[in-house]
């Protein structure tokens, strides 16, 4: 479970740079950027944790065939 949430964490941050990155790049605007870069990590690493235990538990349902 600490793995799961480490990679969440680190993710989040990878995808909130980028997201932060790209929105500078076309607004200039860092209060935009800061926005769609904290919104993008944070909405991406819940969804991103969603997608691991889905994976997890499909693999558990195949097992069990």
């Amino acid at each position: 479970m600490l793995t799961r949430l480490m990679m969440s964490g680190t993710w989040a941050l990878l995808q909130g740079s980028i997201g932060f990155a790209v929105a500078y790049a076309l607004t200039r605007s860092t209060e935009v950027a800061l926005g769609v870069g904290l919104l993008g990590g944070s909405v991406g690493s819940f969804a991103f944790l969603l997608h691991e235990r889905a994976w997890a538990a499909l693999r558990q349902h195949i097992a069990a065939l």
